[in-house]
């Protein structure tokens, strides 16, 4: 997880550069966050089955495998159109880390799954944190950019090889056949997809917030490079200790009641964040959005799960794929939207989302069907 989040969050403060040398439009730009969840979405639901029918640890093998050798090419590539293909293939097997890594953890922690999928989050976290400063500080010495997804590509290697050496007791794959005889069902309950939309809309609203915000604070707030990464950095120390502190809330509060206060105050944040013209002010909205932002993703995540009461591999590939839809559209239209208008509007733009969010959950908090799935 913390690999994975370094590579995934490194592309902000990268993206500067890969703008600059292949000359591309903002929604161009906006393509290479699309072309990553493309492959997210595609591959976190194949993962997802192959896990269910073989099993976890199997298919996370081969994730980390493709998910390193993705990066250790990037640096032969020849052109846009190739880099936007890697992209893809980044974006999907590490869709099938996180989605399985949840999984499993959902299953091994069966009695607290919302604290536990929470804290994987929280090494996400700190690997968020990591790659952004790293990757600003390295191109601000002059280190090409391809060179910093070689590196990852390494560390990625080594995680892959140790991870050989863990034994994992996964539930029995024939114990989650029998769910593909419900995954119709499933597919049309009501409350279920509405969970799936709210992953959709939070996912998206996040990456297009830290994906943007090296852009965003460079070319309206004047940050200089280093500052525009470790403006990203500090957005991911605040989500961490956000999640840290919002899985001691857990044990005190409904996960739901947890979810709509975040998604409505961070809706209000993101908002502000778009019309922020002062460098002061702007590193305190960056500081709130981190703490508002924080848990929504694993809460929403576990809350889908328990809805569901099973740690499925292809729930869960579903759970966090509705989130890869999201993440697949939302940073591109952030970037036609800055093309259209200007960079504020894209910046604000998100905050209607993560509304819906709150609203959704406060609709579904309070409708008659609170009945689990029946699995």
């Amino acid at each position: 997880m913390v690999v994975f989040a370094m590579v995934m969050t490194s592309i902000s403060p990268l993206l500067v550069e890969i703008t600059a040398v292949y000359k591309l439009s903002l929604s161009q730009s906006g393509f290479i966050f699309s072309a990553n969840f493309i492959g997210f979405v595609i591959f976190i639901f194949i993962g997802g089955i192959v896990s269910d029918l073989l099993s976890k640890k199997t298919v996370l093998a081969v994730a980390l495998v493709g998910f390193s050798f993705s990066l250790l090419i990037i640096q032969v590539i020849p052109n846009y159109m190739v880099l936007c293909l890697l992209m893809a293939l980044i974006g999907g097997f590490g869709g099938i880390l996180e989605s399985l890594v949840s999984s499993l953890v959902y299953e091994m922690n069966p009695y607290n799954t919302s604290f536990c999928v929470n804290m994987t989050q929280v090494f996400f976290g700190i690997g968020a944190l990591v790659g952004p400063i790293l990757t600003s500080y390295a191109l601000s010495k002059g280190v090409e950019w391809s060179a910093c997804y070689t590196t990852a590509g390494i560390a990625s290697a080594i995680v892959a090889l140790l991870f050989m050496f863990v034994k994992i007791q996964d539930v029995k794959a024939t114990e989650n056949k029998i769910f593909f005889v419900k995954l119709k069902k499933l597919l049309i309950d009501k409350k279920f997809l509405l969970i799936c939309v709210c992953i959709a809309f939070y996912t998206g609203a996040e990456i297009g917030c830290w994906g943007w915000m090296s852009t965003f604070v460079k070319d309206r707030l004047n940050f200089s490079l280093l500052e525009s990464g470790v403006a990203v950095g500090v957005f991911w120390i605040t989500m961490t200790l956000g999640r840290l502190l919002c899985g001691q809330f857990t044990f005190k509060y409904k996960p739901s009641n947890i979810i709509i206060a975040l998604a409505l105050s961070s809706s209000i944040i993101t908002l502000v964040s778009g019309i922020s013209t002062a460098k002061p002010v702007a590193w305190v909205v960056i500081i709130f959005l981190g703490l508002t932002y924080s848990s929504q993703w694993p809460l929403i995540v576990s809350y889908g799960g328990d809805y569901c009461g099973t740690s499925s591999g292809i729930i869960f590939s579903i759970l966090v794929g509705s989130g890869g839809i999201g993440t697949t559209v939302v940073p591109y239209f952030m970037g036609v939207i800055g093309q259209i208008t200007n960079v504020t509007f894209a910046m604000a733009s998100p905050a209607v989302l993560l509304l819906f969010v709150g609203l959704i959950f406060i609709y579904m908090e309070k409708s008659s069907s609170k009945k689990a799935f029946n699995y």
